[in-house]
Formats: C-alpha cells, structure tokens, sequence
C-alpha cells in the first residue's frame, strides 16, 4: 500500500488540463469523503557500539536508548529500537 498526500494530488488534478471543472469537483469530493489514515513518518537510525565497565552495549542513534546484546543487534534480529521505534536500516556514519 502507498500513502499519498491528498493535499498535493488535489492540487495536481486542479492544474490539469486533462479533467472539466465538474470532473475536478467530482474528484476532490470524491477524495475528501474517504477517511484518513493515522500514518506516522518512520524513524531512520542505526545501531551504536559502545563499550562500558559491563562490556559492549549498542545506543540507538535516534533516542540514545541503550541495549544490551549477547551478539551483535543485526544478528540477533532486532530491526527497531524497543524504545523510540526507529527502523534500524540506516547506515553508521564513518
């Protein structure tokens, strides 16, 4: 499924030379009567490698959140922070 911005395709339709003035009207009621969807911005982060006095830890580079990991995050699977809920697919800064 892909999320679209009503407010910009509606604008596009208004500018078309494609649609009549009724078919635009037809369209952007058309568009204004589904209902919304609750569709929040995803979080890009990776994992962090840090070391302390208990040995390795990885901090999210979202929200800092730190966790411990008998292996690496990636092996163990772990493709979200279980704190901010950041998809950990962004690449480590060098």
């Amino acid at each position: 499924m892909k999320y679209i911005r009503a407010d910009l395709f509606m604008n596009k339709i208004a500018g078309s030379a494609f649609f009549s003035a009724a078919e635009k009207g037809k369209i952007r009621a058309a568009i204004e009567k589904e209902p919304g969807e609750d569709v929040t911005p995803v979080v890009h982060a990776h994992w962090v490698a840090c070391e302390d006095e208990y040995g390795e830890e990885y901090k999210c580079s979202a929200c800092g959140g730190i966790q411990f990991f008998d292996m690496t995050p990636q092996d163990e699977g772990w493709e979200y922070c279980p704190y901010c809920g950041a998809k950990m697919d962004k690449e480590e800064a060098k």
